[in-house]
């Protein structure tokens, strides 16, 4: 499916609209969300085309998006706003197109950047918000990888180009694709074994961006190369899985080192890419030992990096940060009795553990805490969204009201307690740094979960419909880290920090 967006974006002016505008602009009483989201119009017009919506910061625009085949369906696509929340991705089986909302500019990802390869059905995008990728596939046999990489900021952003593996990884090994979530860079690193860990080569590459690059690069660049090697871990019980730092190897915030676990307890290795003398000289890992209070009695495991120097480890009851910078650890207890729902937040600096029933930890580099302790009659927590800085947690809890209460129940958790709102059966879009959050409401006797209407839940615990989403949202397929995608998604959006 190829995709096309009519030239212009254009303020929505429905009758939808009342008070000039006030209901998707913050005035006439009404709050905005600093937030960026995006979703398709359900309905077709006569030419197979449909409207895309997009709410950024408390205004409402709208692009015509046209699928170049006819009848092509938005179960063929995916969509996504950049983490940075400067954009929108769409990707359809023929390209992959962004779509610059801050100065007007798009780009994209074809088939034509690599002709003797095929584009692989879905897209992703690095950790670090600027920058999409795709995966270019090879039509003769190989383990070696490529991928199509746009950066999405800066003076060479919207600039495509391939970005390859060093050959293809050795015996029974893969490639594995790695990226910071606050500095444009990129490792390859190669995995083996069951259970699977990092062991044989790796590969940094910075690549353009406005946001806090390390180098300045006019294209993707290999700047160190070396050997990495780590421990596999059957995960189960307590422990956190590894969704922050996939086979246990974590990338620091800044892209400057990765951090595994060696085979005995409470010791590391790290490959600090900067320590490298050149760029074509193999750089070996350092094993580091941690301080003597790491507990090996119950041999933690590494969960993740806030810092180039925080490291954050689990053991069945506790959550350890160690400072490799003064040799210290510090320690919270965890919450609740089922494995938490763990967010990053802040770029990366910092980690949420957040149990259904709406207790909170914070680790970041002032410690492990406790946030909330207060709970809720929740059990499943069916939606979550964090603010940006992390300061806020909103998440839904439908189908588990008590008998005699009604259904539907939104909590909001900060420092300042939780909230609980119930009475109406909604999911959370996005929460900013205020506490407002955009929320979607639906029919409790509907399993599709269809959209009725749009809310903004406003940091005074006011809650007002912004929107009657007529037409309601299509499905669609947005990027997953660890599926490629996720299907039946009505919307994306990204909260945007106050300092952007």
């Amino acid at each position: 499916m190829g995709l096309g967006l009519k030239s212009g974006l254009r303020r929505r002016t429905s009758a939808a609209l009342a008070c000039a505008l006030a209901a998707f602009t913050p005035g006439c009483g009404e709050t905005g969300v600093d937030a960026l989201a995006v979703w398709i119009d359900g309905n077709i017009d006569e030419n197979g085309n449909r409207e895309l919506q997009i709410y950024d910061r408390g205004e409402r625009r709208s692009v015509l998006f046209q699928p170049v085949i006819p009848g092509s369906e938005t179960q063929l696509l995916q969509m996504a706003v950049n983490g940075r929340a400067r954009g929108v991705v769409l990707s359809g089986t023929r390209e992959t197109l962004f779509v610059d909302l801050r100065e007007g500019r798009r780009s994209g990802i074809t088939a034509a950047l690599d002709e003797t390869r095929d584009l692989h059905p879905d897209f992703g995008t690095l950790r670090g918000g600027d920058a999409v990728y795709r995966e270019l596939l090879s039509r003769t046999p190989t383990t070696a990888r490529s991928v199509g990489l746009l950066p999405l900021s800066g003076r060479f952003g919207l600039e495509p180009s391939v970005v390859s593996t060093p050959g293809e990884p050795d015996g029974a090994a893969s490639w594995h694709l790695l990226s910071a979530t606050d500095a444009p860079v990129m490792f390859w690193v190669e995995e083996r074994g069951d259970p699977i860990h990092a062991e044989g080569r790796v590969q940094a590459v910075v690549y353009p961006s406005a946001y806090n690059s390390p180098l300045p690069v006019p294209e993707p660049t290999v700047v160190a190369q070396g050997t990495l090697v780590g421990r596999g871990i059957d995960e189960g019980g307590t422990r956190e899985t590894d969704d922050i730092c996939p086979n246990r190897v974590c990338v620091s915030p800044s892209g400057r080192v990765l951090t595994t676990q060696a085979d005995e307890p409470c010791a590391l290795w790290r490959w600090d890419w900067t320590r490298a003398s050149s760029p074509n000289i193999p750089l070996a890992p350092r094993r580091i030992v941690l301080p003597d209070e790491c507990p090996s009695n119950t041999d933690p495991f590494l969960f993740a990096t806030l810092s180039d120097d925080l490291v954050v480890m689990d053991d069945d009851q506790r959550i350890l940060l160690f400072d490799l910078s003064n040799n210290t650890m510090r320690s919270a207890p965890k919450i609740g009795t089922e494995l938490a729902d763990v967010r990053l937040a802040d770029r990366g600096k910092a980690i949420l553990y957040i149990s259904p029933a709406g207790q909170v930890v914070r680790v970041d580099e002032f410690g492990a805490r406790l946030v909330s302790t207060e709970q809720s009659f929740c059990t499943i927590a069916d939606s979550t969204a964090v603010s940006p800085s992390g300061n806020w947690v909103v998440m839904s809890c439908n189908g588990q009201a008590p008998n005699g209460l009604p259904d539907g129940l939104i909590m909001r958790v900060s420092a300042l307690g939780l909230e609980q709102f119930a009475g109406i059966s909604m999911r959370p879009v996005a929460v900013d740094d205020e506490g407002n959050a955009m929320l979607y409401s639906f029919d409790s006797d509907d399993s599709s979960v269809e959209p009725r209407g749009l809310f903004i839940l406003g940091g005074d615990g006011t809650l007002a419909r912004t929107d009657d989403l007529e037409p309601g949202p299509a499905p669609v397929a947005i990027p997953s880290e660890e599926n490629g995608r996720v299907g039946g998604r009505f919307f994306h959006a990204v909260g945007i920090p106050r300092n952007e």
